[in-house]
């Protein structure tokens, strides 16, 4: 829901998210791990933030309401009570921003 209210605010007509469901084993292991990959095309994450994100109250969008606590809470549900791991990238070739949980 974030990203349909921060990401798109200025090109809400041309928005996409996709979000891709994979199991993944290393060779060896005995665990199965699900590898969720979501991205979308909303407005680009400043270089500048990609490290900080995930902190409790962090947002560029404190004037339009944002709280800063969307992604720290997925990072918490992801990281303690899944036992997961999260992390972005940022992709140069279409400049959006990739979020990966195991």
């Amino acid at each position: 829901m974030n990203s349909l209210r921060h990401g798109f605010q200025e090109r809400p007509a041309a928005g996409q998210i996709t979000i891709n469901a994979q199991r993944e084993s290393k060779k060896g292991d005995r665990v199965n791990r699900l590898v969720l990959r979501y991205s979308d095309n909303g407005q680009e994450i400043p270089n500048e933030a990609i490290d900080k994100i995930f902190e409790p109250f962090f947002t560029t969008n404190r004037q339009g309401g944002g709280s800063g606590l969307g992604l720290h809470i997925v990072y918490n549900l992801v990281t303690h009570k899944l036992n997961g791991t999260l992390f972005t990238e940022k992709s140069d070739f279409s400049q959006k921003s990739d979020f990966f949980g195991t």
